[in-house]
């Protein structure tokens, strides 16, 4: 059987999932609360399932460590996946690594599963989620939702199924989570109550967006902002 190549794994590794294997949860919700702005991620199972289908069982391995920084509590996740020598003979080691902070719920358990989402990211896995518009749902009892219809970009070539429904919905500390949903705000630290529109510190938009607990919907506009600013 013909060995892959480095650039078919990578390629491979950088699939779209089905939609059973994205979901969902609450970034921002609206004044009324009727409505929420939903952010996608992939499950780590389906990271792990992607992993031993293309690099191989045995052929990749994740390493965590704590870290404390700031008053901050997370998980360090390292990454290392086996790849063959372009001459054939023996493999060798691609590693990359990423952090995410302790979840509220589970907070180790959390910390490792999200660290080593982050750290799958680093060789592509799910990548492309990072370019989805952003989605507003409508939200139903106990913040129950319909996720978004992912366009056709964004799914497998072969994939020919239906959305699976939301079972499982993570809401974030609304204390840490701007309302606004045309001009996105600080709700709390340095520049509470203030738009970010307004606040060229570049060294605290990027605190925010790449070390922070704020809301990923805060962390996109500090993202956004910066690119205005460096742009």
């Amino acid at each position: 059987m013909k060995e892959k190549t480095v650039e078919e794994i990578f390629e491979q590794l950088r699939e779209p999932f089905p939609p059973h294997d994205i979901q969902w949860r609450i970034g921002q919700k609206s004044k009324d609360g009727k409505k929420a702005m939903v952010l996608p991620y992939v499950t780590n199972r389906a990271i792990m399932e992607r992993l031993d289908k293309v690099v191989g069982v045995g052929n990749w391995y994740p390493e965590f460590r704590p870290v404390d920084a700031g008053g901050e509590h997370g998980m360090i996740c390292r990454l290392t996946i086996f790849l063959n020598n372009q001459d054939g003979m023996g493999k060798y080691e691609l590693t990359r690594e990423d952090g995410a902070n302790n979840t509220k719920i589970e907070p180790i358990k959390g910390g490792i599963s999200d660290s080593m989402k982050r750290a799958a990211v680093q060789f592509g896995i799910g990548r492309y989620l990072y370019n989805l518009k952003e989605s507003w749902v409508v939200l139903g009892d106990y913040n129950r939702f319909d996720p978004p219809n992912l366009p056709v970009w964004a799914l497998p070539k072969s994939f020919a199924g239906e959305q699976a429904p939301v079972t499982d919905v993570e809401l974030y500390d609304s204390r840490e989570t701007s309302t606004d949903t045309s001009t996105p705000t600080f709700t709390k630290g340095k520049y509470a109550n203030k738009a970010i529109s307004e606040v060229s510190d570049l060294n605290y938009l990027r605190w925010v967006f790449e070390q922070s607990n704020f809301d990923e919907g805060t962390k996109k506009a500090c993202q956004e902002r910066l690119g205005e600013l460096n742009g």
